[in-house]
């Protein structure tokens, strides 16, 4: 009888031991408890938060300057902002809060607001709930017409997350992503945003330009000063002592 047969039952007998072995090493659980195949949700945040420099944001009153200067606003939108914060608190804060206190879906809000999510930060999250769109054009919700907050349906497609991946976790990212990549959305250009065409380009000598984005679109300006200053408040609302987000 020819050996040749005994031998490559052997060998592949080897080879299908060896494929076994390698299969239970990826999957036997670590000294932390998480095998070598899917990384746990808290190693995702953390090369979430290692990436995104705005991870550790907090919205609170006293950093609303600070905040804003560092989500890319110039200094003309920073102290836009910052008045139209004001009047917004003042004239509408408890219009506001008792919005956000209807809100049809209380937990998707919170996932939008609170920054507990690696994947949605509460500048992106906001657009979800505060941000309508009307006959192709898209702003900030009118709190004098609104009376909860609701999921708006344009943002169900995945536009939000793309932008953000596309340019707040890139490694070409600029310091004005924020600014930029949320004026992106307010357009309906979320596609010219991620594929890096002007106004977008982030090549090193690319045409990445607010001035041009505000030139070639009119009122733009106008639009995210009246989203950042929402944005901002409505988040100090739910990460506020025994606001929303419960800390």
């Amino acid at each position: 009888m020819s050996l040749r047969p005994v031998v490559a039952i052997a060998v592949m007998l080897l080879l299908l031991a060896a494929n076994l072995f390698l299969v239970y090493q990826e999957l036997t659980p670590d000294e932390s408890g998480q095998n070598r195949i899917a990384p746990a949700e808290r190693q995702i945040r953390h090369s979430t938060a290692r990436t995104d420099p705005l991870f550790d944001m907090r919205f609170t009153k006293t950093d609303r300057e600070s905040n804003l200067k560092r989500m890319g606003l110039p200094p003309t939108l920073v102290n836009a902002t910052l008045k139209a914060l004001v009047s917004l608190e003042d004239r509408h804060g408890s219009r506001l809060q008792v919005a956000m206190d209807s809100a049809e879906d209380p937990q998707e809000l919170a996932t939008a607001l609170c920054g507990k999510s690696s994947d949605l930060r509460p500048r992106y999250g906001a657009l979800r709930f505060l941000v309508e769109e009307d006959r192709g054009t898209r702003r900030p919700v009118d709190l004098q017409r609104v009376t909860l907050l609701r999921r708006q349906e344009w943002s169900r497609a995945d536009l939000i997350a793309s932008v953000y991946e596309g340019l707040e976790l890139a490694d070409d990212r600029r310091e004005d992503a924020p600014l930029m990549g949320i004026a992106a959305i307010l357009l309906g250009k979320e596609a010219e945003a991620v594929d890096s065409v002007k106004p977008w380009d982030r090549a090193p000598m690319g045409t990445w330009s607010w001035d041009v984005v505000v030139k070639e679109n009119p009122g733009i300006d106008s639009r995210i000063v009246d989203y950042f200053a929402l944005m901002h408040l409505s988040a100090e609302l739910a990460q506020s002592e025994g606001g929303l987000c419960g800390d």
